[in-house]
Parts: structure tokens; C-alpha cells; sequence
């Protein structure tokens, strides 16, 4: 019979987070996930951040030998239809240096908008409101990625150079 702590997970070495697409969403969710990556309590404002596994283990940030920042060994992949609350996580991801940005600038589509009733049952989504961070203004500009790598075609038989890139260059700061 194993002990418990043979069966620990091991710790991550690097890793890879991928927010091409259309993802939109939450600005505050953003910042979260920048202090899971940071491991701490309040990257963005004061907000507490719980992190629940697959066991339903529920576990605050911290730092820990188990689970170490990834500040310097992680990677984002972002691509032109990056926008919105993902754009403000390239952003500070950029900003706070957590590692290199690959793939291409993000869509430059980060205003909040803000849902209309309309007659016949319709819904009107508008744009409301702007955002500047640090007084730069992400609409209509976008993030620009550290190392820009092209995806020519988005069904290229599993082909996908931007996280071949990513993978090139982590294990390239891999100890030996």
C-alpha cells in the first residue's frame, strides 16, 4: 500500500495558459487569475481568491513547495480574437512580467458594454463604457505579443505552431 505522500502530485515545471478565441468576460476574473498564477492574495484590489480541486478541497492562495509561482516559467497564448476581460489579463500579465505573450496582438476590443431590452423580445448589446490601464488605452490597440507567431489556418491537422513556440521556449529554460 503507497502513503499519502507518494501519491502527492508532483509540482508543475511550467506552464502553458491558452486565451486565444473569443473570450470575453469579467474584468475582476482577469486579475484572478493573474494571483493564482502569482500565488498572491491581491494582484488586482483586495479580493480573496479560493482555489477548489476535482477532490472539492478547498485551499486559499499562498505560496507552498507544492505549488510555487509561475512568475518566469509560464507562457501565454493570445491571437487576434483575444479581447475584452482576457485583453486586461494579457494586459497585466505583460505589465507584471510572468513570462512571454506568444502567438499575435490581441483584438484591441476591450470596452465594457452594457445589455438593452428591445422591442420583440430582442437584446441590445452596447458599448459603455472605455478602460485605461496605468493611463494606456487597450481599445482599438490591443497587447502585442512577445514572440509573434502566425496560426495560418485554424484546422491544420492538429498542427498549431503558436504552442509549438510556447513549448520551444520553456524547455529551452529547462535545467539539464
Amino acid at each position: 500500500m503507497s502513503s499519502a505522500v507518494e501519491d502527492a502530485p508532483k509540482p508543475l515545471d511550467f506552464l502553458i495558459v491558452d486565451i486565444r478565441g473569443r473570450v470575453g468576460g469579467n474584468t475582476g476574473v482577469a486579475g484572478q487569475y493573474l494571483e493564482l498564477l502569482a500565488r498572491e492574495k491581491s494582484y488586482w484590489g483586495n479580493s480573496r481568491t479560493i482555489v477548489r480541486s476535482n477532490s472539492g478541497l478547498q485551499t486559499g492562495l499562498g505560496n507552498s513547495p507544492q505549488n510555487p509561482p509561475f512568475r518566469g516559467r509560464s507562457t501565454l497564448l493570445i491571437d487576434h480574437h483575444t479581447r475584452s476581460a482576457a485583453e486586461f489579463m494579457a494586459y497585466g500579465y505583460k505589465r507584471g512580467a510572468f513570462g512571454l505573450l506568444i502567438g499575435t496582438t490581441t483584438a484591441g476590443a476591450a470596452s465594457s458594454g452594457a445589455l438593452f431590452a428591445m422591442p420583440a423580445d430582442l437584446l441590445l448589446y452596447v458599448a459603455v463604457a472605455g478602460h485605461e490601464l496605468n493611463g494606456e488605452r487597450l481599445e482599438g490597440v490591443g497587447v502585442t505579443p512577445d514572440h509573434r507567431v502566425e496560426r495560418p489556418l485554424p484546422y491544420a491537422a492538429g498542427a498549431d505552431p503558436v504552442l509549438d513556440a510556447a513549448v520551444d521556449l520553456l524547455a529551452k529554460q529547462a535545467p539539464k
